[in-house]
Order: C-alpha cells, then sequence, then structure tokens
C-alpha cells in the first residue's frame, strides 16, 4: 500500500497597460445604454463600445481618443480590437440602435464614418490557431481564458452538457503531454509555440472510475452503472505477474479524498459520496530485493514505494558518496527546494528561473546566509522567484534548518498556486477533524487544509504540523502531491 501520510480565476483582464502600447490617451469606453444626444442639432450621437473578456477596443474619433461615448456625425472613428494572448480578433461590428450593420472588418482595425445616429461597437474575438487548438469534443464546449496580456498561465474551462461531466483535461504539444487534469477547470502556464487542448467528457452518473491499473485487474462490488449515496463498495486488485500494487487513491469529483478501509491484501472498502469516485492505482513492477541503491531504506518500509518513485522519476538521490538515503533524517530547506525544482524541471515547470548570476557564476540571492555557488543555488533562485519558498525577516534562508511538515505543506500549495497545476482551498473546519489540528500555524492553516483535503497529509488522526519531515516522510508527502494534481 502507498503512503497516504501525507482555478476559476476568469478576469474581465482588460489590461490599462496593453492598452497603452497603442496610445497612452487611448480610453475603453465602459458599455453604456444607447442613447441620442439631447441635442441633434449639435450632430452628436451615442457612440457605446463593448468590450468582453477576450479583449478590449480602443477608439479614435477625427485622430484623438474617444472623448465620453459621444461622437459627432460625419466624424472619421478609427477602431482597433487588441485581444489576450493566444487570440486574435475575428471581426469588429459597428450597428445602429436597431441592430442593422453600419460598418464591419474582419481583422483587427475599422474605420468608418459616424452615421447621424446611435452607434454600438462590438469585437468578437477567436484562439490564434498557431497558438491553441481545441481538440474536437462531444458532449460539451471548452473556454480558454488568459489571465492577463503579460501572463503565462491561463484558464481551461470544460463546460459540459446537461447529464455529462468533465472526465479529463489534457494539455499537449507537438512533444508531448504537458499539463493533465480531472477537474472540470484547471490552469497551465503555455509554453512558447503551439498546443493543443483535449477535453473528455462522460455521463455523470454516479460510478467509480478506475485509472492507472494497465498492469492490474480490477473489481468493484457492486459492478453497476449507478451507485447510490451511502453504498458500501469493495474495491479488490490482483496485479499481474511481475507487478504489484504499491498504492491506491480514492477521490470524489470535487478532488477531495474519500477515505478507504483495507480490508485485506489489496482490498478496500469506502463509502459511496454523492457524486463518482475516482480510484488512481500506482502499480509498478516487481523485485525480490529494492531497486533503490540506498542499504538505509527497507523495501517494506511504508515511505519505499514513495522514494521508490521519486528517485526514478529523478527527483531524490542519497547521500554523495555513500548508499544511504537517510529516511528518518530530517529534510533540511536546501534540500526541500532541490527536490521541488526537480519537481519542476521534470514537470516542464521551469519558466521562472530568476536569480542573478555574477561573474564568477555565483547566484546573487540577497540571503546573508547562502553561498550562491551551494549545491542548491540554482534551485533557490528558482524556487524564490517562483514564490515557492521565502526568506526570514532577518535576511537569511536558513538552508541547513529541517522543514517542518507544516512548512512543507506551505511550499507545495505555493507551487501549486504558481504553476496552476490544482485548486488550493478544502471545506471549512478541516483541521478540526484532526486532534493536532489547532497547532497548526496561522500562516498555513489554508496550505495544511489543502494538503490534508486531497490526501498529501493527514490520513491519520493527526497532523503533526510543527514536527520536522523526515526525509521519507517528505517523500510520501511529494508522492502523494504528484497523484492529487494529475
Amino acid at each position: 500500500m502507498g503512503c497516504q501520510t501525507g482555478r476559476m480565476r476568469c478576469s474581465t483582464m482588460l489590461m490599462a497597460a496593453a492598452l497603452a502600447l497603442l496610445c497612452a490617451r487611448a480610453v475603453c469606453v465602459s458599455p453604456v445604454r444607447a442613447h441620442a444626444a439631447e441635442s441633434d442639432a449639435a450632430r452628436s450621437f451615442a457612440a457605446t463600445v463593448v468590450d468582453d473578456d477576450l479583449g478590449a477596443l480602443v477608439v479614435y474619433v477625427d485622430g484623438d481618443a474617444l472623448d465620453g461615448d459621444t461622437a459627432c456625425a460625419g466624424a472619421h472613428v478609427r477602431v482597433q480590437a487588441v485581444p489576450l494572448p493566444w487570440y486574435v480578433a475575428a471581426g469588429i461590428t459597428v450597428t445602429d440602435a436597431g441592430g442593422t450593420t453600419v460598418a464591419y472588418a474582419d481583422g483587427d482595425v475599422l474605420t468608418f464614418t459616424m452615421p447621424a445616429c446611435d452607434v454600438t461597437i462590438s469585437a468578437a474575438y477567436a484562439l490564434d490557431p498557431q497558438e491553441i487548438t481545441i481538440a474536437p469534443c462531444e458532449h460539451g464546449s471548452v473556454e480558454v481564458r488568459p489571465w492577463s496580456q503579460i501572463s503565462d498561465s491561463c484558464d481551461v474551462i470544460a463546460v459540459p452538457d446537461e447529464g455529462y461531466r468533465a472526465e479529463r483535461i489534457v494539455v499537449s504539444t507537438d512533444a508531448g503531454e504537458i499539463h493533465r487534469s480531472m477537474h472540470a477547470d484547471t490552469t497551465f502556464r503555455k509554453p512558447d509555440g503551439h498546443v493543443t487542448i483535449a477535453v473528455d467528457f462522460a455521463p455523470d452518473v454516479q460510478n467509480v472510475v478506475v485509472e492507472g491499473a494497465a498492469h492490474a485487474d480490477v473489481s468493484i462490488d457492486p459492478a453497476a452503472d449507478v451507485i447510490a449515496t451511502g453504498t458500501e463498495v469493495g474495491v479488490s486488485a490482483s496485479a499481474h505477474a511481475g507487478y504489484h500494487v504499491r498504492g491506491l487513491i480514492a477521490r470524489d469529483a470535487s478532488g477531495a479524498v474519500v477515505p478507504l478501509r483495507e480490508t485485506a491484501a489489496d482490498a478496500w472498502a469506502f463509502t459511496m459520496p454523492a457524486t463518482y469516485v475516482r480510484l488512481s492505482f500506482d502499480v509498478g513492477p516487481d523485485g525480490v530485493d529494492s531497486s533503490l541503491p540506498f542499504a538505509d531504506v527497507d523495501v517494506d518500509a511504508y515511505w519505499y514505494p514513495a522514494i521508490e518513485r521519486l528517485y526514478d522519476l529523478g527527483l531524490v538521490g542519497g547521500y554523495a558518496g555513500a548508499d544511504l538515503f537517510g529516511p528518518a533524517e530530517a529534510l533540511t530547506r536546501a534540500q526541500a527546494v532541490c527536490m521541488l525544482h526537480n519537481l519542476a524541471v521534470m514537470q516542464g515547470n521551469t519558466f521562472t528561473l530568476g536569480g542573478e548570476v555574477a561573474a564568477d557564476g555565483s547566484y546573487v540571492l540577497g540571503f546573508i546566509d547562502v553561498d550562491g555557488r551551494a549545491y542548491y543555488a540554482a534551485a533557490l533562485a528558482w524556487a524564490v522567484s517562483a514564490e515557492v519558498v521565502h526568506g526570514y525577516g532577518d535576511g537569511t534562508f536558513r538552508p541547513d534548518a529541517p522543514v517542518t511538515r507544516q512548512e512543507l505543506a506551505v511550499m507545495l500549495a505555493n507551487y501549486a498556486m504558481f504553476f496552476g497545476i490544482g485548486d488550493v482551498d478544502a471545506p471549512d473546519g478541516l483541521l478540526e477533524r484532526y486532534a493536532d489540528g489547532h497547532a497548526v500555524a496561522t500562516w498555513a492553516h489554508a496550505s495544511v487544509a489543502w494538503a490534508a483535503n486531497v490526501g498529501i497529509m493527514g490520513s491519520g488522526p493527526a497532523l503533526w504540523p510543527d514536527e520536522a519531515a523526515a526525509r521519507g516522510d517528505a517523500a510520501c508527502m511529494v508522492s502523494n502531491f504528484l497523484i492529487a494534481t494529475v
């Protein structure tokens, strides 16, 4: 059994900075009710500009930025559409009060002569096919919402048809998959070049979905298409020859962990919630002896599968010059940033590297107790610029200090938030379920609650938030993080 111890950010994003690139005097007019000017003799009529979440319109009248919401009949009007990243303007339309088209352009610029009537100016936007393609999908639609004009991040929102749910969202480049989510919405950081977004929709019924069991036969009891809330569900797995089940985690539609009760070897039970349940298996190859090169990691230890997984992924290593991992020794803050930096490299989340490099090749990090040539300096430069870790008020980082379990939970939450690979939230009062929930530091409340909610930590009756994280336990938390944020 594997270790069990351990958005929607859609904003209007009409960025003034982006518009200033076009003209410092440009002003976007908020939508207002169309109305005729009080004095037709002045030949002034309403020009209502309608912006939306995917772009903004900049309007010039006789060479000057639109002043207010009116323009004189006969004036020369120029409209510039400013789409958000990875979008293009798909047309600008000017209509009169009756909806009749007065002027139209198929690009991002339109010029027209102001008629003697009220008009509304709007634009349509579409994804740039050279940047993002939505794969054809059935039973739903997909929305892509960039965070801002200057961010690499964007939200993907799967909108299922009635009676369906979003099964998974996969983002890929020509080189392969770069992001996957089992939620109806997710955030990813777009790399340079083209990406394809594929969304699978499935009937929204209360059933059990199995994944990660390519090398095992899994049985569900009852084996029904729909399972009623409160039903006791049994799960058993029989690994194929040469493989063994290393772990299992169950999550409901919200991503929250569904408690499992181990009933026998490779057999579990749970109570069906009022949503579908996703069972994520970890099935790996057999080995009579440990596949790890560490003499101090017992194959029967609870942290063995997590250390094995992270070692195979290149996220952890042992002590230099020795065949030892030190699973029971405290993980230091320097070691923690190295582990998370390795995770970022594996997941392709190295867009933000940061850290000034001096002439001698050392990193200038601003901490009075950090050697810019230390083995962890590059990882720390990344972690600080990615806002995964922070220093102390006295100007130190304390690289050799043990990292506590709640500090590691905060680092993982910061990682998830910065790279948009998980929803960092949890039900109110969740910490109260634990005997020592009151001992969680105020600054760590949200992160520890999230970590416990998604199964990164807290599978037992206590959290031990202020205890130093042993290297083996830290491996469990990071391994569970990988499962929770798939």
